[in-house]
């Protein structure tokens, strides 16, 4: 393997670390943020309940699309 090859390898895997390390601080912070926004009310949702409205509101715009 050429040296530059290898600088571009050790470049890449850096970036690799950088990114893979923002993305779990992004994780961790949109998971404090919704344990926060938990702790200030009652409301809490489920899975089912969720993904049930998701999939209506879907149906609804797919069905507008289709007119």
């Amino acid at each position: 393997m050429s040296h530059n090859r290898k600088a571009a390898d050790d470049f890449a895997d850096i970036s690799r670390s950088e990114h893979s390390k923002q993305f779990e601080n992004d994780i961790y912070f949109k998971l404090k943020e919704a344990e926060l926004e938990a702790n200030s009310t009652g409301k809490r949702y489920t899975h089912k309940g969720v993904f049930t409205e998701l999939r209506a509101r879907l149906v609804e715009m797919m069905d507008k699309n289709n007119e």
